[in-house]
């Protein structure tokens, strides 16, 4: 069976949704030798980075299709008309697994992943274009995709009351830790990263993208909470990149007076995230 992956996504930082993608794969690869897998891309400006994930030249039943094409242009294009037709490009692919670029196949199997509903439910925490990226996308999933894939019940719950999409089609798929999360033993490794960003234990660590839709305010109001009333002697760590209107949650911070008492490591704690979650 050819099985066809849109990988577009993988030449950006690789936050939630890129590592999914790229952890999926990896796995697939793994334990599969029997069907062929081709790998399509649509972005020019990043295009070279598709050349450094080496599935290619590790794999031999894979084929990376990296097309110099503009994301943003093709993404807009397949949102106002169906052609070129997506399976000029993908072929003969007996299952086509959806990211980012918007349009369907409509000859081969389509699966899709949906990580979450929050452009629906709190649209006010998400940029405009990427609410009417994601309206366009759910549309083209709920006419076409023979599969939908997401990562919890609840998640399902809310595709079958927001999308009206039949659960029959919907199947759960629990996300896997990766083999990296282990406790290790090497202090000396874990204190000199700690030192490095002036964090001393005890702390509390927080991971992920610097957004309002995190719910970052709330994790200030209890952090600060726990500061008056309990008087813990924590810090509150922040290991994420900032997104779109992070400047709210660092005025959230100040507003309580909490400033101080957080450290913003930016990605860099990511290489050793493992020390950080198997470490009292």
């Amino acid at each position: 069976m050819k099985i066809g992956f849109d990988i577009t996504t993988l030449s950006m930082p690789k936050t939630g949704i890129g590592q999914y993608q790229y952890n999926l794969l990896e796995a697939l690869f793994e334990i599969d030798k029997k069907n062929s897998y081709n790998l399509y891309a649509f972005n020019l400006r990043d295009n070279q980075k598709y050349n450094q994930l080496n599935f290619a030249k590790k794999y031999e039943n894979v084929q990376m299709n990296a097309y110099k094409i503009p994301q943003r242009l093709i993404t807009a294009w397949w949102m106002m008309f169906r052609w070129p037709l997506l399976e000029n490009i993908t072929d003969k692919c007996d299952v086509y697994q959806v990211s980012e670029i918007c349009q369907q196949p409509t000859k081969s199997k389509t699966t899709a992943f949906i990580h979450d509903l929050t452009t629906v439910l709190y649209p006010e925490y998400h940029l405009k274009k990427n609410k009417i990226l994601f309206d366009f996308r759910a549309k083209g999933i709920k006419k076409y995709a023979d599969a939908v894939l997401t990562n919890s019940e609840y998640t399902k719950s809310d595709i079958i009351k927001h999308l009206g999409i039949e659960k029959e089609r919907i199947f759960v798929t629990p996300f896997a830790a990766h083999k990296r999360f282990h406790k290790i033993n090497d202090n000396e490794k874990t204190n000199e990263i700690l030192k490095k960003h002036a964090i001393s234990k005890p702390y509390i660590c927080y991971l992920g993208t610097i957004e309002p839709r995190k719910n970052l305010a709330n994790l200030f109001e209890a952090f600060n909470a726990l500061k008056k009333q309990e008087k813990i002697p924590h810090k509150l760590v922040l290991i994420g990149k900032n997104g779109w209107f992070f400047e709210e949650i660092y005025k959230k911070a100040k507003e309580l007076g909490i400033e101080n008492e957080i450290i913003n490591t930016g990605n860099t704690l990511f290489p050793f995230l493992f020390g950080f979650l198997t470490n009292d």
